[in-house]
């Protein structure tokens, strides 16, 4: 895969998050922080188990 740089969080530490890429697959790629909390993941329709 093929990843294009599009931007990242100007507050963020060299190689901090959050930052978007965009890829060769008619997709995106997101490096974020952990998210755990119950209620923000229900939100997204994400379950969060332990990673």
């Amino acid at each position: 895969m093929e990843i294009e740089f599009i931007g990242k969080d100007p507050g963020s530490q060299v190689n901090g998050s959050p930052t978007l890429y965009r890829t060769d697959r008619d997709s995106f790629l997101v490096q974020g922080w952990t998210v755990c909390d119950a209620a923000a993941l229900a939100k997204m329709g994400v379950c969060c188990t332990n990673w």
